[in-house]
């Protein structure tokens, strides 16, 4: 199944670890594969992880936008 974003002007947004901005206009972008998604009001910022419940979501973003990279040193450690 698809999902669809519907985007305001200027959202920005992380998949699989590229940031990209919508133009000026209201949109919506369809995915019909897997990928990693974050919106930007929905990526906190290390300053805001002042809890441990925060701690723990602020390191799994990071973690979901590092994604490629995870994979590639993951990868590097078992092949070694």
């Amino acid at each position: 199944m698809a999902l669809k974003l519907s985007l305001k002007p200027g959202e920005r947004f992380v998949i699989n670890g590229a940031v990209i901005a919508n133009g000026d206009r209201r949109s919506s972008l369809i995915l019909h594969n897997r990928a990693s998604i974050l919106r930007e009001k929905d990526i906190m910022q290390e300053h805001e992880a002042d809890s441990p419940p925060n701690a723990s979501i602020f390191r799994l973003c990071s973690c979901i936008s590092m994604a490629r990279t995870w994979n590639i040193i993951t990868m590097n450690l078992f092949c070694e």
